[in-house]
This record gives structure tokens, sequence and C-alpha cells, in this order.
């Protein structure tokens, strides 16, 4: 079999295997492990767990594809040692393949795999420590990725079956679907994790099945050269150097110049080629506005004096923990940087695909006129209509609610791709949302307070105008305003929606702005404010989430830890030590739990200089008191 060959070959044998490994509604065909009084147990969500399970079944196939094509196989000799598998053909030739898996985190994007370390035998090739045969021996590096679908809210790990609960136990993944690629045509410029030093690989899942990498347009020359002579901040400080020489293909190209030049490495010199083609550097024609909000806490109003303290800081990527609005992100965006933008409500989410995440998808005026009208042969639900009536809004509202949200699910043919999809899906939530706080008294959805509206009484605040002007109005306006602030600033930013804790990677920059706790021991609890928005990009389990006690049908749910005023100072601990490598950038207010005094004793037990730097006088969004916003900044 010629080598140009193996890959189709290879991916079309392991995809005739997944009836296998999958039932037909698409869940995996491992339900547990069992013991010899035929208990079972579930499995662990580990995802180590769960890929080495999957290796394991599909060794039998990969040994029969290997005898069909006369090739030879040679298996790592430990578990760190690279690659997985050694192919060899009959004329010698050696094919590197690494079985990694991942998880989807959206229907466009996955978590990521770790794509083997840019250290030991990746620099020294002709070395056999770690790795089956030297680096420099094998003709090909692939990459057979798996790719599934968690259901760890579903799985009950206590539960104990017996083999005739078989049909009724849920696989703790589902969807699983492979991809074989060469490792540079996947791989990204940044490592796959913050504390060992192993190339990352793209997240967006058509860049994995197509190819389409960072790297793939530049070859595996560039791609090894980058990943060869790549430092870390702890590597960069070992070599003497301020900082380290790049940290992106951008910066990597910079760097070289397409001129002659070294990095410095241990008994190795290394000489550019002039003649490398450079890469694409967006200009940001517009002047791209990040669009008006009531949110509370947002610090729309404080993002220039914010970018004005951090942008003499050694900055190009950065993650925004608890994203919020997204202003902070866009800022950033703005600015050039490589941006993270998270936040665990979904709602705040689906803001960071639409502004941050988002490059150059727009909602055309087709689309907007169909969001805005009922279709032929579509079941409309009426679950708001139903559940919230007298709530929030008037009956007529709530249908229009419920069919607005039934029109974003349908949005999109497909044929623009799946991510393009997302992304317009993504700015018509943030229209819809724009639109339900506009219409309501304090914008929020703190109570049951429609009366505040349709009372024929005199007013002394509030704005009946706003709130009585009908919503394919507002929706309209901010549709306008979500489109005007979308842009490219060449990178590839992303956005998360995980609690802050579980967030990985390497950024120069964390920004961190929680929820406050007041003086008085208040905290701000976001979900119990927006619950109605994280209830409409929940809808189909929206019901199975309310508190039916209360009046307004808040969520159920426990006490944050960033409310809690017995717990959030070793949250704030826990936080700055998880990203102490980072400069850290602190947003609190002045007269809050913890003290500022106590925030800045906690970031010196990380950080060797920490900066004090306090606002004027600030009314915060829908708040009646005034306070000073603290920037704290931990080198």
């Amino acid at each position: 079999m010629l080598k140009d060959d193996f890959r189709e070959s290879l991916l079309r044998c392991i995809n005739d295997y997944l009836p296998v490994l999958m039932t037909g509604d698409r869940d995996w065909t491992v339900k547990g492990f069992i013991d010899i009084y035929k208990n079972i147990y579930s499995i662990s969500l580990d995802t180590k767990v769960i890929s080495k399970i999957l290796e394991l079944m599909l060794f039998p196939m990969i040994q029969q594809f290997a005898e069909d094509h006369g090739l030879e196989i040679v298996l790592s000799k430990a578990q760190n040692f690279y690659p997985d598998i050694t192919f060899i053909t009959p004329g010698g030739r050696k094919i590197a393949l690494d079985i990694k898996s991942t998880y989807r985190r959206s229907a466009t994007r996955v978590s990521g795999f770790t794509l083997g370390a840019f250290t030991g035998y990746f620099r020294f090739r002709d070395k056999a420590k770690n790795i089956t045969f030297p680096y420099n021996e094998y003709d090909k590096h692939y990459v057979l990725g798996i790719i599934h679908t968690k259901q760890g809210e579903l799985i009950d790990e206590s539960r104990v079956y017996t083999i005739d609960d078989l049909k009724e136990i849920l696989s703790v993944i589902k969807d699983v679907e492979f991809v074989l690629r060469e490792k540079y045509q996947i791989a990204a410029d940044r490592p796959g994790s913050g504390n060992t030093k192993n190339i990352g690989s793209a997240t967006k899942i058509e860049e994995l099945r197509d190819g389409t990498g960072v790297f793939a347009r530049y070859g595996v020359e560039v791609f090894d050269d980058y990943w060869m002579y790549y430092l870390t901040n702890d590597m960069a400080r070992q070599a003497q150097l301020a900082k380290p020489p790049y940290r992106n293909l951008e910066g990597y190209f910079e760097y070289k110049g397409g001129t002659t030049a070294r990095i410095k490495e241990p008994s190795v010199e290394y000489f550019a080629p002039p003649q490398l083609e450079l890469p694409f550097v967006a200009d940001i024609e517009k002047n791209p506005l990040f669009p008006s909000t009531r949110f509370q806490g947002s610090k729309l109003k404080l993002v220039d004096w914010i970018w004005d303290n951090i942008k003499d800081l050694q900055l190009d990527t950065a993650l925004d923990a608890f994203g919020g609005t997204g202003c902070v992100s866009h800022r950033l965006k703005r600015e050039g940087k490589q941006v993270t933008y998270n936040d665990v409500l979904k709602f705040n989410y689906y803001i960071g695909l639409a502004l941050i995440e988002n490059d150059e998808v727009t909602l055309s005026s087709g689309d907007v006129d169909f969001l805005l009208q009922r279709h032929e042969g579509v079941d409309y639900p009426t679950f708001i209509y139903d559940t919230f009536p007298d709530i929030y809004f008037t009956d007529e509202e709530n249908s229009w609610l419920d069919m607005v949200v039934k029109n974003i699910e349908l949005l999109g043919d497909g044929s623009i791709g799946l991510a393009k999809v997302g992304y317009k899906r993504a700015l018509a939530y943030f229209a819809l949302f724009q639109a339900c706080i506009i219409k309501r008294p304090y914008n929020l959805f703190h109570r049951k307070n429609l009366y505040i509206r349709t009372s024929e009484v005199e007013r002394s605040f509030g704005n009946k105008t706003t709130w009585d002007t009908p919503f394919p109005n507002h929706f309209l306006k901010f549709i306008s305003e979500a489109n005007d602030a979308v842009f490219s600033n060449g990178r590839q930013n992303v956005a998360l929606n995980e609690d802050g804790f579980d967030v990985k990677g390497e950024f120069d920059l964390v920004y961190i702005d929680t929820p406050y706790i007041s003086n008085r021991g208040v905290g701000v609890d976001y979900l119990d404010f927006y619950h109605f928005l994280e209830g409409i990009v929940n809808y189909e389990a929206w019901g199975e989430k309310i508190d039916y006690r209360t009046k307004h049908r808040k969520w159920k749910q426990a006490k944050s830890i960033w409310s809690d005023r017995n717990r959030i100072h070793s949250a704030f601990d826990q936080l700055f030590r998880q990203f102490q490598d980072s400069t850290l950038v602190v947003s609190y207010r002045a007269d809050g739990i913890p003290s500022i005094e106590e925030l800045m004793d906690m970031l010196k037990r990380y950080k060797r200089g920490v900066t004090r730097v306090a606002a004027t006088e600030y009314k915060y969004a829908l708040s009646v008191n005034h306070s000073q916003e603290v920037l704290l900044i931990a080198l």
C-alpha cells in the first residue's frame, strides 16, 4: 500500500467499525464495568479512562487493517511513549499514529486534543527517549482523533445495575466521530495545557475534519520549526530572556522577519529561511462599537479606563474568566489580542459566541424576516405563554417569545456550515436577551412585577414608553447593534461555557471580574437576576429547572460560591493560585467582601508585585449607591 493511500484506507476502515462502538441511537455500546457477580458499575467521565477503553476497542480493527495491508505494528513501550502505534511498511518506512480523544463543547467546537510534547524527542530528533523510534525516522505523523459528546449530567454514578438492566443503562458518551489527519494539519499555535509542554490543537470541528488548522497552509516545515523553538514563560526565564520570542504564528513570522534569525537552545542553532510567506493579518477597517446594554454589573462605561491601565503590559493572549456582557473581551479583541471569553451561564456564553468568537457572520434581512414570522408546518411551543402568565410580560408578548425562540432554533439551513449557523443563532439570542431586559422594570427577573408596567398610575420613575414599545422594534434595534459589533482581528478568539476553575490553558493575562458581595454580606447572583434568559437557551429543559414554589418561577440552584461570604475568600485564593503564571487583573468594588486589602494580601502569595488603581466614584447600572471600582494588577 502506498503511503499516500494510508489515511483514506485507515479512515474508511475505522468508520466501517462505528457500529461496534455505537448503538442505533448513537449511544456508546460500552455501558460500564462488570464484576464476577454480574453487577455493572458506571464508567467514569474521566477523559483518560474513556480514551483508553476506546483505544482497546479499536486495537483489533487496527491490527486487522495492518495485516490486510502488509504492515507491521509496533506498540508504544509505555503510557508516556510516543506514538501509540507505529506502522512499518514492507519497504521499512515508519508511520506514527497517536490516538487522542476529546469532547464536544458545542455543535461546532470541542475541548481540544493535546498533540504530544514540543520538547524532548520532538526537538532532539535523533534520540529515542520516550519515543518508539527517533522522531526523524518517521515518514508521517498522524493523529486519530475521537470526538464524543458527554452525558455526565444524566449519569447516576452511585447506582449499581445488573445484566437485566442493560438496556436502560445510559452510556457516559454518545455521538462518536473519528477524524484522521497529519499532526501539523490540526495543530494550534498555542500549548495544549498550562502545566505540561504539549502542542495544542484546533478546537473548531470543521478544522479538525478538514485538516485546516493554522499551520495547514504553511506545511509541516513551518509547524516543526515553530514548535521546536517555542518557549513558555518559564522556559524564557530559564534562558534569561525577558519574554518568549513569539507566542503565536503571527509573532513567529514577525520574529523571523523573512531574514536569517537564530534562537539559542542547548546544543542547537537554527537559521530561519528567508522565503516564508507572511500570514494574513487583519486590518480592522471599521470601529466596531459594543452594543448598548442594561445588564447589571456591566463594565461598559469603565472599559476604556480598564484598557488604559493594562495597555502597557506584555499582553498577547488574554482570558476573560467571568466574561459577562463581553465588553472587556470585545475591547481586548479590538486591540488585536487573542481572547478567550468564558462564562458559566449559558446565555452569556451565547453573547461570547456572537461578539467575541464570531468574526464575520451577521444576520441578513432574510434571517430577520424568518425570525419574525410564523411558518406553516411548524409546531410552535407555548411554554413561556403557559408558564409565565402575568409575571414578566403580557400574554401576547409571551406568545411572541415562544415563536421567536423556535425560529432561532430553526434558523439556517446548514449550507453555510454549522459554525456559521451557530453564530447566527447566537446573534439572534443576544438581540432577544437585550429586548427582554429593556422591557423589564429594573431590567431584571427577580420578582413578579408586570403590574409596574401595566398599572395606570402617575409615575416618578421608569420608562413606560420603552416598556410598551413592541418587542419586534427592540429586537430589530439590537440585531443592528450586534451586527455592527462583529469584526475580525485576525486571531483565533474562543468562547467557553465553563466554571472559571475548570478553564485550562496558558494566558499572558487573566482578567477576573467575579460577582460582588457587599460589605453587608449581600451577594450578587446573576442566575437569580437573569434566570429567564438562561431558560430561553435551555428551552427544552426549562420546566425541569424551575422552582414552582416561587411566584416569579426562578431556577432551582445551590448557592454560588461567589455569593457566599463564608467561602468567597477561599474561592479567590484558589483562582489566584490556578492562574499564578499569568498577569492577573482583578476588578472589584472598594466596599466589598473580601476587602481590597485582603485581595491584595492573597495576590501577594503568588505574585511579586501588586498595584492598586482606583477609579473615580462610579454608579453601577441599576444600583442606587455610588462606589469606587478598584483594579488590582498583579505581575
